[in-house]
């Protein structure tokens, strides 16, 4: 068996995993949950989907203005419509189908193959600073504080994962020196104008809501400043945990964790659940509104 197909096991052992701990968890504590779920109202549900559709159209603009930085010929809509079709191929193990099959939509449109890694790249990057950034000013002294108290990790242990980080941060930079040439037509478009900036406020403080108007049905008293952050937090480990499609399990787990100050386990649990499913909700709402749009255009 070759590594890749070995990932792809692994990584369909994940889903499996996660599943059936979920399914566990929820019929052992049923009688805890459903009193957890009867605190949803229909409205808080609601503003939470909205909420998450105003972000994708936000994210699907930064997709647009990577593409155009890196001069890819696709309108608009072209990139709303592929970034919001291709977003249901990340729960597929592999991480990859969501970029698979946009480059497919970028390369049909005319881009050429280093254009679409860029386009690719350069979003990516852009969406992952920002998380990293609005989560470390927002949440990150807090979230710290609380792994170190609750014992997870020791006081030693968070020197040497400092000490570890800043010598993997020397080893990139070594590396982009090595490879400048390689990176210089995008290492002019790493360093985001206000544009970009702008948007990234917009994608984390509404996600950030999005997850935050669930809290009250759990009694939560976070600060909106610190739920906006951690979910930025969760959001970006979720995504380079590479073994867990869409950060299954592994987002809901920082979630959880990050939550754990406030209010129980078992609630928390719920209400991380509850934002996954209007997660996925608001991905499958924003492909049909996407389809839509190509049924009215060609109708038209």
């Amino acid at each position: 068996m070759n590594r890749a197909r070995l990932q792809l096991w692994l990584k369909w052992l994940w889903v499996i995993a996660v599943t059936v701990a979920v399914l566990w968890y929820l019929l052992d504590r049923r009688e805890t949950v459903l009193a957890a779920l009867s605190e949803f109202s229909l409205p808080m549900l609601a503003t939470s989907l909205v909420l998450l559709l105003l972000a994708k159209l936000v994210l699907s603009e930064n997709a647009y203005v990577a593409a155009r930085a890196m001069a890819l010929p696709v309108s608009r809509l072209a990139v709303y419509r592929l970034y919001n079709f291709s977003q249901l191929g990340k729960y597929i193990p592999g991480s990859i189908w969501q970029y698979v099959s946009r480059g497919a939509g970028y390369r049909f449109a005319g881009a050429s193959y280093t254009g679409i890694a860029n386009t690719l790249l350069l979003e990516t990057l852009w969406v992952l600073g920002g998380a990293a950034l609005v989560g470390a000013l927002l949440a990150g002294p807090a979230l710290g504080r609380q792994i170190h108290d609750a014992g997870v990790v020791s006081a030693e242990y968070l020197l040497w994962a400092v000490l570890v980080a800043a010598g993997g941060l020397i080893v990139i930079v070594a590396l982009a020196l090595r490879f400048r040439r390689r990176l210089q037509p995008l290492g002019r478009q790493l360093f985001p104008g206000p544009r970009v900036i702008v948007l990234q406020l917009g994608i984390w403080v509404l996600l950030g809501l999005s997850f935050a108007v669930l809290l009250p049905a759990a009694g939560s008293d976070l600060t909106l400043a610190y739920i906006i952050g951690l979910f930025a937090i969760a959001y970006a480990v979720g995504f380079v945990a590479i073994f867990a499609p869409a950060g299954l399990g592994v987002r809901e787990g920082m979630l959880v964790l990050g939550l754990g100050m406030a209010i129980p386990v078992e609630q928390a649990v719920v209400v991380v659940l509850v934002a996954r499913v209007i997660y996925l909700v608001s991905e499958l709402v924003m492909a049909g509104l996407m389809l839509m749009t190509g049924w009215v255009e060609r109708s038209g």
